[in-house]
């Protein structure tokens, strides 16, 4: 019988966000992140809220574009790009195959269409196949109305 997924557990929360369930115990220890939901049965955690609020001043990002040079020849050819101590460039490994959606609205909604790409997976026995990625296209730096924000999710699978 499959399980039908309406809330994330603290281990599936855990790779959503990309960090350790460990790192998220100390969150909810200091106040930070508190789960909506814990089962007294087995202890598990269900859906977390941020307990600060958010400033589109105070961001932190991860920005990704591919980075392209011009050889002498007049070919584009892919580079690793140059870090320095605001921009840290790394490569991302391809991903052979993902569950992609589009999401409109604002930020403090966003969760909900992850629940719901959770759920899609689970009704179509997929499974997580690596760490989520979000693609911000439109939002608080060119659209006044958040619910006209799109981001474009990305789960790998297996």
């Amino acid at each position: 019988m499959m399980r039908k997924l309406t809330k994330l557990r603290i281990g599936e929360f855990s790779q959503l966000m990309q960090v350790t369930v460990k790192t998220l115990r100390h969150y909810e220890q200091k106040g930070l992140l508190i789960p909506n939901e814990v089962d007294e049965w087995t202890g598990y955690c269900y859906t977390f809220e941020h307990n600060t609020e958010y400033t589109p001043t105070d961001i932190d990002i991860e920005y990704c574009e591919q980075i392209a040079e011009t050889t002498t020849d007049g070919r584009n050819v892919l580079t690793d790009g140059v870090s320095n101590s605001i921009i840290q460039c790394k490569r991302i490994p391809a991903v052979p195959r993902a569950l992609c959606m589009k999401y409109y609205g604002p930020y403090d909604r966003f969760y909900e269409s992850f629940i719901e790409a959770f759920r899609y997976m689970d009704e179509h026995d997929m499974k997580i196949g690596g760490h989520p990625r979000v693609s911000y296209v439109d939002g608080i730096w060119n659209e006044t109305d958040p619910e006209k924000w799109l981001s474009i999710i990305q789960i790998p699978i297996e």
